[in-house]
């Protein structure tokens, strides 16, 4: 079963505006899950509150990412997918958006 686009657009702003409020210094696997499924579902280009909440995805994950122990820790990889996937693939980051072509991502 396919959501309409409105409906994964919600879920995606509901789910991105509680990371904050619920996850201040983490980012539980669920929570990763979600906004990667939804993140697949979002037609590009994005309208603009979409963009708004992949910056704070952005931003969560990057305060995250710098707090993070070294390589071994768990809660990198899910940082990194996220942080590539807001910042390159939905252009939220001009720096990683001169690195990755998104075109090269799908």
């Amino acid at each position: 079963m396919s959501l309409p686009q409105p409906d994964v657009i919600s879920l995606f702003l509901r789910h991105t505006s509680q990371l904050a409020e619920h996850c201040p210094s983490s980012l539980p696997l669920r929570r990763a899950q979600w906004l990667f499924a939804l993140a697949a579902r979002l037609e590009k280009p994005c309208q603009p509150e979409v963009a708004a909440g992949f910056r704070a995805v952005l931003r969560h994950c990057c305060k995250l990412r710098s707090m993070v122990d070294g390589a071994t820790d768990p809660m990198l990889p899910k940082l990194n997918v996220l942080i590539v996937m807001a910042g390159a693939y939905f252009a939220q980051d001009e720096q990683l958006c001169c690195i990755v072509d998104s075109s090269e991502l799908v």
